[in-house]
């Protein structure tokens, strides 16, 4: 089910949101509150991180 607020305004909020943050394309990937480049993808991960 889905939340009580879901419409219109939860939706403004959530592109209010991306538009404060610059996220300019979906799915962004942050990690320690930090944008993944694009250079990398989710597959990258495991060598970065190690």
């Amino acid at each position: 089910m889905l939340p009580k607020l879901w419409g219109s305004k939860t939706i403004g909020a959530k592109l209010s949101w991306t538009d404060a943050e610059n996220i300019t394309y979906p799915p962004t990937i942050f990690i320690h509150g930090h944008e993944l480049p694009k250079a990398y993808a989710v597959e990258d991960l495991k060598y970065v991180l190690e």
